[in-house]
């Protein structure tokens, strides 16, 4: 009995917890908009972040991928995002916290306080061509509250498999002829 009267009393306290919500949003939505070709990996691509009326604590998830799934770095991705405020009414709004899963790492985006607002940034971090990409928003509004964003992805010099296969064969050809060079070696035969 002693046992079961704090289980049930744990189960009470998650019962009455508020919940936290999350919403998903992909590329092609009103809140996440995207120019550029993404799947050919060698575009530079951009996305805009707007999310708008905001009250409670949610979580938003953006969720993308660049370029064919082939597994390869393909380029770097930047963004920054920032809180934005109605003029009507008591209004607040903070980001609890704001990271970017790029399918291999997680990255910490560092909040700084701007004004009434607050403001965050993310440079060079490495994107993988066919990998999920997650940034992640977790914040809390009360009143009318928004933020926006914006991210970009651009290519990177890491070579298509065809010019690999082209510095493969260079490669050979050159150790081939330096191979072949030292076979042909100058012999000098004296008479006597």
């Amino acid at each position: 009995m002693k046992k079961f009267i704090p289980l049930v009393l744990a189960a009470a306290a998650l019962a009455y917890a508020p919940s936290v919500s999350a919403a998903d949003f992909l590329p092609g939505t009103p809140e996440f908009t995207v120019s550029g070709n993404a799947l050919s990996g060698t575009d530079t691509v951009s996305g805009g972040i707007n999310r708008v009326g905001l009250t409670g604590t949610e979580t938003d998830n953006f969720i993308f991928r660049i370029g064919p799934a082939t597994g390869l770095g393909i380029g770097l991705g930047s963004g920054s995002i920032i809180t934005s405020f109605s003029n009507t009414g008591a209004t607040s709004m903070l980001f609890n916290s704001v990271t970017f899963n790029n399918g291999v790492d997680t990255f910490i985006v560092p909040i700084t306080a701007l004004g009434a607002g607050s403001f965050g940034t993310l440079s060079n971090i490495p994107i993988f061509a066919g990998n999920v990409n997650t940034l992640s928003v977790n914040w809390s509004a009360t009143g009318n509250a928004s933020y926006g964003g914006q991210l970009t992805f651009v290519p990177g010099g890491i070579p298509e498999p065809m010019t690999w296969a082209m510095m493969i064969i260079g490669f050979a050809a050159i150790g081939f002829a330096m191979r072949r060079r030292n076979d042909e070696v100058t012999r000098v035969r004296y008479a006597f």
